[in-house]
């Protein structure tokens, strides 16, 4: 019973099922389809609240909107057991079930034997995300009630070692596509991380298009009109296909040509598919693309960092809340900053740490190095330093720092780059007004050469818009 989703499936959204607060802005974003989290967003001690919450976003939005559903925890584990026997008991069933870290068709057969009634059978999307998923696809696409699949390119790459780049996951994202077209069913691209670089989002959701999936993961809202605009054919786009389709249906012969170029059943068919989809698409709002104003002496918008807070007047944002984060999120810090004399004389003042690593040149010079070490402290304070303002500037504590590993030498002159991965991101358990956010946090130098790496663990706001409010920021 292979049967996509009778509707596009362009942009699909994925929120924590924890917050509750959040599920109808969630819904309201214009995503074709839109996800609670029960899986990497929830941590374990939250998972039964997770459960018991997840209920309340498959209440239908005033406006139809998008397609509601949700992503279980793997069904061969004990909270994926409980996800299944919570759904039943809901008061609306979702309309599609994501089921990560699939490996055979079993794990689909699982999940429809518990959650398909006589009166509702949920379209189950297959996350294929591990090596073991992409050599067993032939395989897994055989599930009857397999409705599609979600490539999962994070966990992929980890696995793999590979990069995060289009060329090193071609061959994964190209056997979903493959297996996908072979079941004759719906495959979405994995999410693009780098919330900030929408021109990046938009170049690889065009090929994620032209390679046959029908559309992609979103990880901010604000990557949802570019994504359904990349999955949208274009007016010259379904003018062409009917041209074909209209050919095909007159031609006496199997083959006939269309603008000189020869036109046979399966070019007929691939624009028939045009032609359908931009007929979906037609019937769903398109979310609106905000770009600035070509004249910026009469600019209205707001500059993308700032807030507004009077006529013709923006503050500066300086940190983020618990829901700006999602698992898998990579921030790269700008500006860089230079290492100076000044740095290291003042750690030395300051901690008394006077080692002849770090302040006897000829000490160094016996150990043939021609300059002194930068203490490592220095590189931490710099390092984390530079992340504060965009991640944690309205922190209210550091919980913790594990894990720390200082991998190369660092000396003055040198120029060191932060970069952030979330790692996770929840409410906190005791004080349920903050979010506590996990990240790895890795530093390098001028020479793209990894110095330090190192976990934080520290506090943000649930709702970062209301701390700017009251504090004034």
């Amino acid at each position: 019973m292979n049967r996509p989703a009778p509707q596009p499936l362009r942009a699909w959204l994925i929120t924590p099922a924890l917050n509750a607060d959040r599920f109808e802005k969630a819904k309201s974003y214009g995503a074709d389809v839109a996800l609670a989290d029960l899986e990497d967003s929830v941590a374990p001690a939250d998972k039964a609240t997770a459960q018991a919450t997840a209920d309340r976003f498959l209440y239908p939005a005033a406006d139809g909107g998008a397609t509601l559903g949700l992503r279980v925890n793997t069904p061969v584990t004990a909270d994926g057991i409980r996800d299944l026997a919570a759904i039943t008991g809901y008061t609306h069933q979702p309309g599609i079930v994501l089921v990560p870290k699939v490996e055979s068709a079993r794990d689909i057969e699982v999940v429809a034997g518990a959650l398909d009634t006589d009166q509702h059978a949920p379209v189950i999307y297959a996350l294929i995300e591990t090596p073991r998923a992409i050599d067993r696809l032939p395989a897994i696409v055989t599930a009857d009630r397999l409705g599609g699949l979600l490539f999962g390119a994070a966990d992929y790459a980890a696995l793999t070692g590979c990069a995060r780049t289009w060329e090193a996951l071609l061959y994964a994202r190209s056997a979903v596509a493959n297996n996908a077209g072979t079941a004759g069913i719906p495959a979405i691209d994995s999410p693009y991380f780098d919330v900030q670089d929408l021109e990046g989002l938009r170049r690889e959701a065009k090929r994620a298009r032209a390679l046959g999936f029908q559309g992609k993961g979103a990880v901010h809202p604000r990557q949802i009109p570019v994504i359904t605009q990349a999955f949208t054919p274009s007016e010259d786009e379904v003018a062409a296909a009917q041209a074909v389709v209209a050919a095909g249906h007159q031609a006496s012969a199997a083959v006939t040509t269309v603008g000189g170029q020869m036109v046979g059943p399966p070019l007929v068919a691939a624009a028939q598919a045009v032609v359908n989809q931009a007929a979906a698409s037609a019937s769903t709002r398109l979310p609106q693309l905000k770009e600035p104003p070509m004249n910026s002496s009469t600019a209205t918008t707001t500059p993308q960092g700032y807030r507004e807070v009077g006529k013709g007047r923006f503050r500066e944002n300086v940190g983020a809340g618990l829901t700006d984060f999602v698992v898998g999120q990579v921030f790269e810090h700008r500006p860089g900053r230079t290492v100076t004399e000044t740095d290291h004389v003042l750690n030395l003042a300051l901690t008394g740490n006077v080692a002849p690593i770090h302040s006897d040149i000829e000490f160094c010079e016996h150990l043939d190095r021609d300059r002194v070490l930068v203490c490592g402290m220095v590189t931490l304070g710099i390092v984390m330093g530079a992340s504060v303002r965009s991640i944690s500037g309205l922190t209210t504590a550091n919980l913790a720092i594990d894990e720390l590993r200082l991998e190369h030498p660092v000396f003055v002159g040198d120029t060191l780059y932060a970069q952030t991965e979330i790692t996770e991101a929840r409410q906190s358990r005791s004080r349920p007004e903050y979010g506590v956010v996990t990240c790895k946090i890795s530093g390098f130098n001028q020479d793209r050469r990894r110095v330090i790496v190192f976990q934080r663990t520290f506090f943000v706001p649930a709702d970062a818009a209301a701390v700017r409010d009251t504090t004034n920021y």
